[in-house]
C-alpha cells in the first residue's frame, strides 16, 4: 500500500491543479473552441420549416433604390403583406427607438395585424431600457429584448430565456405566441426555465445553449429566407402574390432583420469558427436575426444541449487521473505517453459522440489537461526516484566497480534486480599469506592502516581491468570480471589483473622495507566458467554476488598456491580463454575438497607480449620434462629434471614440490590405478 501513496498524491494534486485552473478560466477559450468543433463534427442540420426570415439584404436595397434604414411606411406595407400571407407571428429584430413622421402609419399596421413583436434592449450606459417609439410600442402585441450574452472569445453560443426584470427574450416570446403558451419562468433553483410544457435547461445566469443548425443558411435553403423587397412587392407576379400562392408564409414565425454585413448586426457563432478552421469556403458571420431563428428552432425542436455538471467532471477527472497514475507506475514513460495520447484521443471521440447523439456537452480540455498533469507528475516523480536510485547505485558501487560499469548501471538499474542470471564469468580470489599470525603482533589501528595501504592499490588494479569488487573479507578480495556488464575477454582481464596486483605488491614491499613495515605476500586464484550472477538475499537485504562451482574452484586454487609455493594459479578454462595473451606453466591435476572431477591447474607467469628471461625458459624446460616423467610414474628419472630446474632457480616452489613427491613415491608408490591427480585436502 505504501508504494501507491505517492501516486495517489500525484493524482489528487493533478485534479486539484486542474480544478484551480478551471476556476480561474485558464481552459475556457480552449474548451469553447472544442465545443465549436463538435458542431462541425456533427454537421449541418436543416432549418425549422416553421421559421422564415425576411432579410434586409443587398438585393433589397438595390431593388428598392434605398439604403438602410428604410422608411417606416415600407415596414407598414411589409406587415400588411405578411398578415395577408397568413404569418402567425411577425418579429422585428430591428431597432425603432427614435420617433419619425411615419410612426402613425406603421403603428396602425402593427395594431391591425395584432401579432407583431418589437425589439427592445438595455441601454447599459444609462442602465435603462431602450424602447421603440411610443406609438409603436403601444401598438405591438409584445416587446422583447434582443440582448445576447457574449462568451470570452466574442462568440455567441447562449441566449437568455428570461431576461432582466422578468422580461421575455425575442425568440422565446415568438415561440410562446406561436404555440399559445404562457410566459417563460425560471424554476426556484434556476436549473431550468419553463415555457408551458417546454422545459429548457439553463445555467446559473438563466441562459440556454443554442443548438445551431449550421452556418448561415440564408440563401442556401429554399423556403428559409426571402428578400425584404420580394415580400414588399405586391405588383409583380414573383412578389408577395407568389409567396401567398405557395403558402410559404402561412402559420409561420416570420423574423424580419438586417442580414448584410455592412450593417454590423452580424456575429461569430460556433459554425463560424468551424468554417474558419476546417473549410476553404468564405468565412461568413451570422446575422442577428438568424441567431434568433436558431434559438426559436432549438425551442421548437426540444433538442436542447446540456452541459454536464462540474461535479460529474471532477469525479470523472479523479477516476481518469487515478487510473493514469496507477498505469504509469508500471510502464515506461514513453509507453505512458502513448497511453496518454491514446486515452485522450478515445476520450475526445467519446465526448464528440455524446454531443452528436445525446447533445451532452462534456468538458474535453480539463480532463485531458488533468491526465497530462498526472502524466507529467508521475514522470517527474519517477525521474526523481530514479535519480535517487542512481545516487544510491553510484554511492554503493563507485568504490567497487569501474566508472563505465557504474554508468551502465545508472542507465539500466534492472541489471541489479533481485534474482540472478546464468553467465560465463571469471572470478578472482586473493589472500595475504600469513596475515592472521601477522595481525596478532599488531594493534587494530596498525592493521587497519596496513590494510588500507594494501587494499587501495589492489582495488585500483582490479577496477582498472574492468573488474568489480564482490567483497572484502579482512585481507581477502573477491572480484568478478564480465559482470554486471558482459566482457568478451573477461578471462584475459582477470589474468592481467592478477599479474598487475603482484607487480603492485612488489612495489609496496620495496617501500615498506624502507619504512620498516611488515612485508606482505599475496596468493591469487582465478577460475572461469558459468555461474549465477545477481542480487542474492531478501528484498530488504541482499548482496550482489556470484555463486557456482567455478567460484569455489577459484577459491580452492588460491589456497592451492600454498601446496606449490606459487603466487597465481588459474584454471584450465581460464587458460584456454586467455592463452593468446599469457605465459603459463602447467602444474598439476588437482581434485579439490568436495569435488569429484579434477581441475588442471596452471601457474600464471606473465604476459605473452613481455616474454620470459632465458634462465626461466631453461628452468621451465627441465620442469616440464620432469612433470611428464612424473605423470608416467617414472619418478627416479624425473628427480634429476627437477634438481636441474632447482639449480637454475633454487626457490622454485613447483620444482621443490614435485621433487618431494617423487622421493616420497619411490619409498611408498601410489596404487596401480593412480591417475596422476593430486588430492588437495585443505581449502
Amino acid at each position: 500500500m505504501r508504494h501507491w501513496i505517492p501516486f495517489i498524491l500525484i493524482s489528487l494534486g493533478a485534479v486539484g491543479l486542474t480544478a484551480l485552473l478551471s476556476l480561474l478560466g485558464v481552459f475556457d477559450r480552449l474548451e469553447l473552441a472544442s465545443y465549436d468543433f463538435r458542431f462541425r463534427w456533427r454537421g449541418e442540420e436543416p432549418p425549422d420549416t416553421n421559421i422564415v426570415i425576411v432579410a434586409v439584404d443587398d438585393q433589397s436595397q438595390q431593388e428598392l433604390g434605398l439604403n438602410w434604414p428604410f422608411p417606416r411606411s415600407l415596414h407598414a406595407k411589409l406587415v400588411r403583406n405578411l398578415k395577408a400571407a397568413g404569418a402567425k407571428v411577425i418579429v422585428f429584430d430591428v431597432e425603432f427607438f427614435t420617433e419619425t413622421l411615419e410612426d402613425a402609419e406603421f403603428a396602425q399596421a402593427i395594431r391591425e395585424a395584432g401579432n407583431v413583436i418589437l425589439a427592445r434592449k438595455m441601454a447599459y450606459r444609462m442602465n435603462q431600457w431602450a424602447l421603440p417609439a411610443p406609438l409603436l410600442r403601444e401598438s405591438a402585441c409584445a416587446l422583447a429584448h434582443v440582448d445576447m450574452p457574449y462568451d470570452t472569445d466574442g462568440s455567441i453560443r447562449r441566449a437568455y430565456v428570461v431576461g432582466p426584470e422578468g422580461t421575455s427574450f425575442l425568440a422565446v416570446e415568438a415561440v410562446r405566441r406561436f404555440l399559445d403558451l404562457p410566459p417563460a419562468s425560471l424554476s426556484p433553483d434556476r436549473s431550468f426555465a419553463s415555457i408551458g410544457p417546454i422545459r429548457v435547461p439553463v445555467d446559473r445566469n438563466g441562459t440556454m445553449l443554442i443548438n445551431f443548425s449550421g452556418p448561415s443558411g440564408i440563401g442556401r435553403f429554399p423556403g428559409y429566407s426571402y428578400s425584404y423587397s420580394q415580400v414588399l412587392d405586391d405588383e409583380t407576379p414573383w412578389g408577395i402574390k407568389l409567396l401567398m400562392e405557395k403558402g410559404v408564409l402561412r402559420d409561420k414565425i416570420v423574423l424580419v432583420g438586417v442580414t448584410y454585413e455592412e450593417a454590423h448586426d452580424v456575429y461569430q457563432t460556433p459554425f463560424y469558427l468551424g468554417t474558419r478552421l476546417l473549410s476553404a469556403r468564405r468565412k461568413t458571420l451570422m446575422p442577428g436575426v438568424e441567431i434568433h431563428a436558431n434559438i426559436a428552432r432549438t425551442l421548437l425542436s426540444g433538442k436542447f444541449i446540456v452541459r454536464v455538471d462540474r461535479l460529474v467532471l471532477v469525479l470523472l477527472l479523479l477516476a481518469f487521473s487515478a487510473g493514469m497514475a496507477a498505469l504509469l507506475s508500471r510502464i515506461e514513460p514513453l509507453w505512458g505517453l502513448s497511453v496518454l495520447l491514446g486515452t485522450s484521443a478515445l476520450y475526445a471521440w467519446v465526448v464528440l459522440e455524446l454531443f452528436v447523439r445525446l447533445r451532452f456537452w462534456v468538458d474535453l480540455v480539463a480532463p485531458v489537461a488533468g491526465l497530462s498533469f498526472t502524466y507529467v507528475g508521475v514522470v517527474v516523480y519517477r525521474f526523481l526516484m530514479e535519480q535517487r536510485e542512481k545516487r544510491m547505485i553510484r554511492g554503493a558501487f563507485a568504490h567497487y566497480v569501474p566508472k563505465s560499469v557504474v554508468d551502465e548501471l545508472l542507465k539500466n538499474p534492472q541489471l541489479l534486480s533481485l534474482g540472478g542470471e546464468e553467465r560465463e564469468l571469471s572470478v578472482l580470489f586473493s589472500d595475504v599469506q600469513g596475515f592472521t599470525s601477522l595481525s596478532e603482533r599488531m594493534s587494530p589501528s596498525e592493521i587497519r592502516a596496513l590494510l588500507d595501504e594494501y587494499l587501495t592499490p589492489m582495488t585500483e588494479v582490479i577496477l582498472g581491468h574492468e573488474g568489480i569488487i564482490d567483497k572484502y573479507e579482512g585481507d581477502a578480495i573477491m572480484a568478478e570480471f564480465g559482470a554486471p556488464l558482459h566482457l568478451p575477454d573477461h578471462a584475459r582481464k582477470a589474468c592481467l589483473a592478477a599479474l598487475d596486483m603482484q607487480a603492485k605488491l612488489a612495489e609496496l614491499r620495496e617501500r615498506w622495507s624502507q619504512e620498516g613495515k611488515p612485508l606482505l605476500y599475496m596468493r591469487v586464484g582465478v577460475s572461469t566458467g558459468r555461474m549465477v550472477l545477481g542480487n542474492m538475499g531478501s528484498r530488504e537485504i541482499f548482496d550482489y554476488t556470484v555463486i557456482g562451482d567455478s567460484v569455489n574452484t577459484a577459491s580452492r586454487l588460491e589456497g592451492a598456491n600454498k601446496e606449490y609455493g606459487t603466487r597465481i594459479l588459474i584454471s584450465e578454462a581460464t587458460y584456454l580463454a586467455a592463452r593468446d595473451h599469457i605465459v603459463v606453466r602447467e602444474l598439476d591435476r588437482i581434485r579439490v575438497k568436495g569435488k569429484r572431477e579434477p581441475v588442471r591447474a596452471y601457474e600464471l607467469l606473465g604476459r605473452r607480449e613481455d616474454g620470459l628471461p632465458e634462465d626461466l625458459l631453461e628452468m621451465l624446460e627441465h620442469f616440464h620434462r620432469g612433470l611428464k616423467l612424473y605423470q608416467e610414474r617414472r619418478w627416479e628419472e624425473a628427480i634429476p629434471c627437477f634438481q636441474e630446474a632447482l639449480r637454475i632457480n633454487p626457490e622454485d616452489g613447483p620444482s621443490l614440490t614435485f621433487l618431494r613427491r617423487c622421493r616420497a613415491f619411490l619409498l611408498n608408490p601410489p596404487p596401480e590405478d593412480w591417475d596422476g591427480v593430486f588430492e588437495l585436502e585443505t581449502k
